[in-house]
């Protein structure tokens, strides 16, 4: 394989993961929207189990918009972010919410 090759493969594997991150951002929206109570208390625990200076930046503002935010509002942050709201979005703490929509 060539460098012209790889780069290509590289191209299409960063746009696949682009693909994948925003259709969980999607999934993930919904729920919120659709069940508000039940994504904020999975996400509250998930940001009770964060620790470290690394997360405490997105813990103290996801903190926050939980408490402030309407669901569709996160749901405008989680699927279209502005590009200063791209690491927030990518740090959001709803990974366990995904389970919601599979238990019904």
């Amino acid at each position: 394989m060539d460098a012209s090759e790889a780069l290509k493969k590289k191209a299409v594997a960063a746009r696949d993961f682009e693909f994948r991150k925003l259709k969980t951002r999607e999934k993930i929206a919904a729920i919120v929207v659709s069940n508000p109570g039940a994504a904020k208390a999975a996400a509250r625990k998930t940001l009770a189990n964060k620790h470290g200076e690394a997360v405490a930046w997105s813990k103290a503002i996801w903190s926050d918009i939980l408490l402030n935010w309407s669901p569709s509002e996160i749901a405008v942050l989680l699927t279209r972010p502005r590009p200063e709201q791209e690491a927030l979005a990518d740090s959001h703490p709803f990974g366990g919410v995904l389970s919601l929509s599979r238990a019904r």
